[in-house]
């Protein structure tokens, strides 16, 4: 099975010959036990472990903004952008973005304290130099803090943003 998220059934988590966990999917990944965190380093590991290419350009508008466009010129320029359209096109992607947004607002910020690092998006972005549209805009706080190296920003009104997107 590639995906265990896909599973029909009950998975056993085993160490030793010992069962350590039980369930489905969705309720061990509630447990943010052995089987998540291990789901969490697989969803989020890429071929490049750590950054390749430094982080120049941080984009963080809102979709619809222009950011396909932006992505367009930056592209041409020589920069590899990630755009929302890269959620779309490859699932891994979606997936290592939605484990970060549960670790910011979800379940999970209880477990870990709402902490993200920066290895995190190392590791979901360390192929890319250049952020734009969602869900990047969402983590702006973290993307500044953590690459305070970026020469260009464009910024909109992400917190309000933030605010209605959270609901």
């Amino acid at each position: 099975m590639t995906n265990p998220a896909d599973a029909n059934g009950i998975i056993t988590v085993m160490s030793h010959g010992e069962i350590m966990e039980q369930g489905t999917h969705a309720e061990l990944m509630s447990l943010n036990g052995t089987y998540a965190r291990r789901q969490t380093a697989a969803l989020l590991s890429n071929p490049a472990p750590s950054r390749q290419v430094p982080m120049q350009v941080l984009s963080l508008g809102l979709s619809r903004m222009g950011t396909a466009s932006l992505r367009e010129a930056l592209n041409t320029l020589g920069y590899r952008t990630h755009h929302g359209f890269d959620v779309q096109d490859f699932p891994k992607t979606s997936r290592g973005w939605d484990r970060l947004a549960e670790v910011k607002w979800g379940k999970e910020s209880q477990g870990r304290g709402g902490m993200i690092e920066k290895l995190d998006f190392d590791q979901l972005l360390g192929n890319y130099s250049a952020v734009t549209d969602a869900p990047g805009w969402m983590f702006w706080e973290e993307l500044v803090e953590f690459y305070p190296e970026v020469g260009l920003y464009f910024f909109c009104p992400c917190s309000v943003a933030a605010t209605v997107w959270r609901g």
